[in-house]
């Protein structure tokens, strides 16, 4: 069940945030801005809307990349459960509830909801990494001490 729990997770927030990454390219790379509203984050020193929504989708495909390319199940389940919780506490500090983001691109239209529904997924990406960082650390633990003891 335990390490069902990790690769159910790991595939579940690759999809998410794949497909979030991936939305987010054409506000990004648009002719037109589409983020030519004010700043996304109340602080957000010298960077445009589109540079942080290009950093937010670099790093999320960085997290995809580690989820389908590590040797450790521990390390992809750490940083997605990172950013999930930077991401939760970005928005629930430095961003507006009413900000115009388009955190999910094309998906969804920004507003409220959208930003409330991003939360709560921001959220379950942290606290599903916490749990599955700590069941891959454990199993690898295991996996090790058994490896490490004497065959009888």
């Amino acid at each position: 069940m335990k390490p069902s729990f990790v690769r159910i997770y790991l595939l579940v927030a690759g999809v998410i945030l794949a497909v979030a990454a991936l939305a987010k390219w054409p506000a990004i790379f648009h002719a037109r801005t589409w983020c030519a509203d004010a700043d996304i984050l109340s602080y957000q020193p010298g960077l445009t809307n589109e540079q942080l929504l290009g950093m937010a989708a670099g790093t999320e495909l960085l997290i995809v990349l580690l989820i389908c390319f590590s040797p450790r199940r521990w390390l992809p389940c750490i940083a997605s459960a990172v950013w999930g919780l930077l991401c939760f506490l970005a928005r629930l500090f430095l961003m507006d509830p009413y900000a115009n983001c388009r955190c999910l691109g094309w998906l969804a239209k920004p507003g409220p909801t959208t930003n409330l529904m991003v939360g709560f997924l921001a959220l379950a990406l942290a606290g599903g990494g916490w749990v599955a960082f700590r069941l891959a650390w454990r199993d690898e633990k295991l996996a090790k001490q058994n490896q490490n003891s004497p065959q009888i």
